[in-house]
């Protein structure tokens, strides 16, 4: 029988520093990729992101991408006949990660790579 590491749960945060160095560390990543244009590694970062907000990232965990408004801009996009991004409660508790990264190339595919790859492992989440 292996013995139990003591481990816990993550609190706010070092949820949001791990977050944050992901996305650090990743930019540092696409910046370094001199053999693709800017518009390249600017795109590769964005799938990149996606991908983490999709739950397609190494060693982190999908994040919920929910429609957040101002409580008064139902009522200000009314009144100025415009259309409006509905609450989460509205929404169904429905988040649009999951897929981005895949659509991303759909979005962009004019100035896209044909596929992009995450960072390998060894360039994330680097213990100091």
């Amino acid at each position: 029988m292996t013995q139990k590491v003591n481990s816990n749960v993550y609190d706010l945060k070092q949820v949001r520093e791990r977050f944050l160095k992901y996305i650090s560390e990743t930019v540092d990543y696409w910046h370094a990729r001199r053999e693709q244009s800017e518009i390249e590694r600017m795109n590769g970062l964005v799938f990149s992101i996606l991908s983490l907000l999709d739950g397609c990232a190494v060693d982190m965990p999908g994040f919920l991408v929910v429609p957040n408004p101002h409580p008064d801009d139902k009522e200000w996009h009314e009144d100025h006949g415009e259309d409006w991004f509905p609450e989460s409660a509205e929404f169904n508790g429905t988040d649009i990660s999951g897929e981005l990264h895949e659509h991303w190339y759909d979005v962009r595919k004019d100035k896209c790579l044909t596929s992009y790859h995450l960072p390998p492992k060894k360039h994330l989440l680097r213990k100091e």
